[in-house]
């Protein structure tokens, strides 16, 4: 089994951004811990997208200070990290369908847009669960979750907090989120 595990590392004035995966030749099992994703310039600070069925991703205490972008991206857990610029899951394309993701004990901070967008009409991202994150809005922070027309499926969110958005917690915009378990405070 291949893999790659990056630690302890701190990421800073990158251009495009922080950190690519791409392709099918990625590593089955990637991981990440401890590391800042900190470049001002990028507009994407992590882009993942093209996992393999068998691929496994894991990032522990990491933050990410602009947007992460993932496209196809499977079998991906997220634990502890902060988000400072929002997380998108974008449509299929390469990757394929979005699913098996989990965020446990994540921080969405506060700046202007949702914290967790998911942009595609019809794309079936899913199964997607929240546990126990923190969507920290000040004044800025529009939504904690946005989800287009049918693009959620088999979604939980569970103890989390929303506060001090100014428009919703979870916004469900045009449609439903197909058989999500509507399960959050």
């Amino acid at each position: 089994m291949d893999g790659l595990k990056i630690e302890g590392c701190y990421f800073v004035d990158n251009d495009a951004s922080d950190l690519i995966r791409t392709l099918a030749s990625s590593p089955t099992s990637f991981t990440l811990s401890d590391c800042s994703f900190n470049s001002t310039s990028t507009t994407q600070g992590f882009l993942a997208y093209y996992n393999a069925a068998a691929s496994s991703f894991v990032a522990s205490n990491c933050t990410f200070s602009k947007l992460v972008s993932v496209d196809g991206i499977k079998q991906a857990d997220f634990n502890q990290c902060t988000f400072r610029n929002g997380f998108i899951f974008n449509g299929g394309g390469g990757g394929g369908v979005t699913g098996d993701v989990t965020f446990t004990g994540c921080i969405f901070s506060n700046f202007a847009g949702s914290a967790v967008t998911c942009g595609t009409a019809n794309a079936n991202f899913g199964p997607v669960n929240f546990y126990n994150c923190d969507f920290r809005g000040t004044g800025n922070l529009v939504n904690g979750i946005t989800v287009a027309y049918h693009s959620a499926a088999l979604w939980i969110v569970k103890g989390c907090k929303f506060k001090g958005l100014t428009n919703a917690g979870i916004n469900v915009s045009s449609g439903d989120m197909w058989a999500c378990y509507r399960d959050w405070e």
